[in-house]
């Protein structure tokens, strides 16, 4: 059975998945919406503006899944020697709290 990691440390994983879900989810939204805001109200063709409006939209969504995941790989910071902790991490490798 290996340790288990810290209270603190699983808050800081759960804001961290909370964190991806909603990058995730925003990102899709706005890529799915600007297909839907392509379309021609009643009708299933593609408006005449529909060759700017989803690339741009893929381009927005597929940015903010990118700098998402650096937001979201912020560095944790140690409170007894304030050293930097990578992401993967249980404890601090330098004084081990």
């Amino acid at each position: 059975m290996g340790i288990r990691p810290s209270p603190e440390r699983l808050r800081a994983i759960r804001v961290a998945e909370s964190k991806a879900r909603l990058t995730t989810t925003v990102a899709f939204f706005i890529m799915g919406l600007s297909v839907v805001l392509s379309l021609e109200p009643g009708a299933a063709v593609f408006a005449s503006y529909a060759w700017f409006v989803i690339p741009v939209g893929l381009a927005v969504g597929i940015s903010i899944l990118f700098f998402g995941r650096r937001w979201m790989k912020q560095p944790q910071t140690c409170p007894a020697c304030r050293q930097s902790i990578p992401w993967n991490s249980e404890r601090c490798p330098f004084c081990r709290s």
